[in-house]
């Protein structure tokens, strides 16, 4: 092969390592990567390939001098089938971007020993995640949790109440990547961002297993159209006590984005939160809106239209306000409405 066996990461991020031999291609999350190379059950297996795959970018033969993709990365059943070139020495493959559409170019790139244990090292500590807020843990503030299918605008909703009303902004579906939470208030897209966040140091076997049940229920969720209770009681639980620890050690007004499907699972995250009482915001649309908006922000790639069609599958699930949910308000966006029309609503729920 004309690859080396070995150590990649992204050049942008530090959030995946990624294990090549031979044509076997393995992506970890690097917070817990020990963890994922001992149990093949929390890897994502996928193959490198050698080959032709078509015409490469103008950009990516002016860096690689080569004018077809000549490699392949896929991965069965993960939405993900990415072409690129590799260089003439085996150690950097130049790709469209796989993890963040706002960029044109990924690099994977070869690590020797001493830049692995750097990449490793350089991730947060669990329990002193870098962020922007003032830490007053006195203050326990409002405390929101705004939810609803994907594309509906939740982490684009907690920013704004970040940017303009000093709200601390909390990307939960961070805690599924083993991520800093804590998305900065001047990036484009807040949503995808979360995949240039920085890693977690000192993962633990219990909080892998708490990402495995989330990884579970979405994924029988849209494939067989089933809710898995179990699964999922088990992953919003684990959310909700990382959820509620990171309050508790910063404090203030909290805005939190994450898609809670149903009822019972917001039920879930309120047993789990005891007394911290939650208000839940559900943002609801069209799904040919959703639809617009996930396109947008996923791109035009293969890559990206099919992690649209997945979101989609789901948008079904997600279920509008109980009767005897007194702290859970439905608000539907029109197309009319814009970003600041949605806070507005929010900030007069609240």
């Amino acid at each position: 092969m004309p690859w080396k066996d070995g150590y990649y990461r992204f050049k942008d991020t530090t959030l995946w390592t990624f294990v090549v031999k031979g044509e076997d291609l393995i992506m970890c999350n690097t917070g817990c990567l020990d963890l994922q190379i001992d149990n093949p059950r929390d890897m994502i297996k996928g193959t490198l390939k050698f080959g032709s795959y078509g015409e490469a970018l103008p950009s990516i033969e002016k860096i690689t001098g080569k004018k077809n993709y000549d490699v392949e990365m896929s991965y069965p059943g993960q939405m993900i089938q990415s072409p690129g070139c590799i260089t003439d020495d085996g150690t950097r493959i130049i790709m469209p971007a796989l993890m963040n559409p706002s960029i044109e170019l990924d690099e994977l790139y070869l690590m020797n020993k001493e830049e692995f244990e750097e990449l490793v090292n350089a991730g947060d500590p669990l329990e002193a995640m870098k962020c922007p807020y003032k830490i007053e843990p006195e203050n326990p503030g409002k405390f929101l949790w705004i939810s609803g299918p994907p594309g509906a605008g939740k982490s684009t909703s907690a920013q704004l109440l970040s940017k303009n009303d000093g709200f601390v902004y909390y990307e939960a579906d961070c805690v599924m990547n083993h991520a800093n939470p804590y998305i900065p208030s001047d990036v484009e897209s807040p949503s995808m961002a979360q995949m240039l966040q920085n890693h977690l140091k000192g993962v633990t076997k219990e909080m892998e297993d708490g990402v495995q049940a989330g990884n579970e229920f979405f994924q029988k969720l849209s494939e067989s159209q089933e809710v898995d209770d179990l699964a999922g009681e088990k992953f919003y639980k684990y959310m909700s006590q990382c959820v509620g620890s990171e309050r508790k050690r910063i404090g203030g007004n909290w805005a939190v984005a994450q898609a809670v499907p149903t009822k019972n699972l917001r039920d879930v995250i309120r047993k789990t939160l005891g007394n911290d009482k939650v208000t839940f915001i559900l943002l609801n649309l069209e799904k040919e809106t959703a639809r617009e908006r996930l396109a947008q922000r996923h791109g035009d790639t293969e890559t990206g239209k099919a992690e649209v069609e997945f979101l989609l599958k789901i948008q079904e699930f997600y279920e509008p306000k109980g009767d005897d949910e007194e702290t859970t308000f439905d608000v539907t966006i029109t197309n009319e409405m814009d970003q600041n029309d949605v806070v507005t609503k929010i900030l007069e729920i609240i």
